[in-house]
């Protein structure tokens, strides 16, 4: 019997960004330890929720809008070096992701 198709995957359309996707959605499970926020990810991770359900959670999209608030106020107090710096940690940060697979 064949196994189900990675819903995972499919949301993201390709294996590399599903691996990402989920290394980021553990990271955010363990952030938020203990809320239904975290419940439904755990749930998404093991196959029990589907990931376009979560994707219009509104505890998810209330927490991304608290993070993008936050990133705007500490981005608009860096001046332009300490943002090229920020970008080239991120970029880094990303290459050694992808060479972990």
């Amino acid at each position: 019997m064949s196994e189900p198709p990675d819903d995972i995957e499919s949301f993201t359309g390709d294996a590399a960004g599903a691996a990402i996707l989920r290394r980021s959605l553990r990271e955010l499970a363990d952030l938020e330890v203990g809320t239904p926020l975290a419940d439904r990810i755990r749930d998404v991770l093991a196959g029990r929720l589907g990931m376009r359900e979560l994707a219009a959670d509104a505890d998810l999209a209330s927490f991304a809008q608290r993070g993008m608030s936050e990133f705007d106020q500490l981005w608009s107090q860096l001046g332009p070096a300490e943002r090229a710096e920020a970008l080239a940690a991120g970029q880094a940060y990303e290459a050694d992701l992808d060479r972990r697979g």
